[in-house]
């Protein structure tokens, strides 16, 4: 996962040992909260574009953000979506291949 913006460092630095057993990424920790990621869509997206979908050509499934369960999270996500195909990348570059969800301490990958 790039937990927010200020880890990105930590990111770029172990990707070269992530072990061969590494199927799937996720990309920022709850940006629709101030005291996580904490990061509009429109901020993101260079994110997204320039250090995240790269690690797609490794074989990787990029998962999108894992926003919150308030509206602003699927707000968020719509927002994003929006924003990334309206800045001129491809649909299939703006989606991710799953969510991640959280429900009573268990994770789910949809």
């Amino acid at each position: 996962m790039i937990w927010g913006p200020h880890q990105l460092g930590d990111w770029q630095s172990q990707q070269s040992q992530w072990p061969g057993t590494v199927k799937n990424a996720l990309f920022f920790n709850e940006p629709n909260e101030a005291g996580q990621a904490n990061i509009s869509p429109g901020d993101s997206l260079g994110y997204w574009m320039n250090d995240y979908l790269p690690v797609r050509q490794k074989g990787i499934r990029l998962g999108g953000a894992a926003t919150t369960s308030a509206p602003s999270g699927l707000q968020w996500v719509l927002d994003f979506e929006s924003i990334c195909v309206q800045a001129g990348n491809s649909a299939a570059d703006c989606t991710n291949e799953y969510v991640f969800a959280l429900s009573s301490m268990e994770w789910y990958m949809c």
